[in-house]
C-alpha cells in the first residue's frame, strides 16, 4: 500500500506506505520527496509501489534519519541515488520476526556520511542530531523554509518504549526541535505538524507528566510491570507481537531513569 499527498504548497510530497494484512495497513511509515531529494526511503514491503511512484523522476539524493528498516529499506533500490546519514550509522541487522513481517528485510546499499548537509535547488538540508530513538538519529533542518524532517524523533504521545531507546535523550531532542521554532514538522509516523510549537510542546508535556506519575508509583515500591499497567494500561497487541522489544514496560524503565 502506498498513498501520496502534497504539503507546503506542493513543494513536499509525502509517500505513506505499509504492508497490508486482510486489507488493513499494519504500521504506516513515510518518506518525503522534495525535488530530486528524498528524506528516508521507506520499507521494502512497499518497494514496488515506491519505485513505480518515482519511476518518472528518480531521486538523486537520499537522506537517512536512522538505521531502521522502515527508513533506509529502499536506499539500495535507487541505484542512481547517493544515500547519506550519520557517520558510522548503526544499521539494524537480524531484525525480529514481527518487524520483518511488517516492513521486510532492508536493502540499504551504501550509506555515506552526510557531513554538513545537502542542497536541493535553493534549499539546504542540514543534519540536526536528535538522539533518543537511536543514538545516531538525525533530523534535517531546512532554514530557508523553517521545515524540520523529524524521522522518529517526534512519535506523538508515547505509550511504548523501544529497545535501546533513551527516553532522556528523546525528551531533550523534542525540546531542541521546539527551540528551533520550525514552521512545519514532517514526522515519519503520524500527521504533519502544522502548529509545531503547540504540538511538540504537547508531546513534551505528555512525557513529563508520565515521568512524574512513574516516579510517584516507584516511590511507593511498585514494579515496572505494575506501573505500566496503572499508567499506560494493558500491554497491547504491539507489546505482545514484539515479544517485549517495543513495550510499555520499556517506556516505564526509561522514564524511571530520567
Amino acid at each position: 500500500m502506498l498513498k501520496v499527498s502534497q504539503h507546503a504548497q506542493g513543494e513536499v510530497t509525502r509517500l505513506r506506505m505499509a504492508r497490508t494484512l486482510l486489507g488493513k495497513p499494519m504500521y504506516i511509515t513515510s518518506c518525503y520527496r522534495i525535488g530530486k531529494l528524498l528524506v528516508d526511503a521507506g520499507c521494502t514491503r512497499a518497494a514496488h509501489e515506491l519505485r513505480s511512484a518515482l519511476a518518472h523522476d528518480e531521486p538523486r539524493t537520499i537522506l537517512v534519519t536512522h538505521g531502521h528498516e522502515d527508513h533506509l529499506g529502499n536506499c539500495g533500490a535507487f541505484r542512481a541515488a547517493a544515500s547519506y546519514g550519520a557517520a558510522g550509522l548503526g544499521i539494524a541487522r537480524d531484525i525480529p520476526f514481527y518487524r520483518n513481517v511488517a516492513w521486510g528485510e532492508p536493502n540499504p546499499g551504501t550509506i555515506l556520511p552526510v557531513g554538513d548537509g545537502k542542497d536541493e535547488g535553493e534549499l539546504q538540508f542540514l543534519p540536526f542530531p536528535t538522539p533518543g530513538h537511536t543514538p545516531d538519529h538525525l533530523a534535517y533542518w531546512v532554514p530557508e523554509r523553517g521545515w524540520l524532517f523529524a524521522g522518529d524523533a517526534a512519535l506523538g504521545p508515547l505509550k511504548y518504549g523501544f529497545r535501546d531507546e533513551s527516553i532522556a535523550d528523546y525528551l531533550a531532542s523534542l525540546k531542541a526541535m521546539r527551540d528551533r521554532k520550525p514552521t512545519l514538522v514532517f514526522p515519519s509516523h503520524g500527521p504533519v505538524m502544522e502548529d509545531p510549537q503547540e504540538q511538540l510542546g504537547a508531546q513534551i508535556a505528555h512525557l513529563e507528566g508520565l515521568r512524574d506519575a512513574v516516579r510517584k508509583l516507584a516511590r511507593e515500591g511498585k514494579s515496572d510491570r505494575a506501573i505500566a499497567l496503572r499508567v499506560l494500561g494493558p500491554p497491547g497487541a504491539l507489546g505482545v507481537m514484539s515479544l517485549g522489544e517495543f513495550s510499555k514496560e520499556r517506556l516505564v524503565r526509561g522514564l524511571r531513569r530520567l
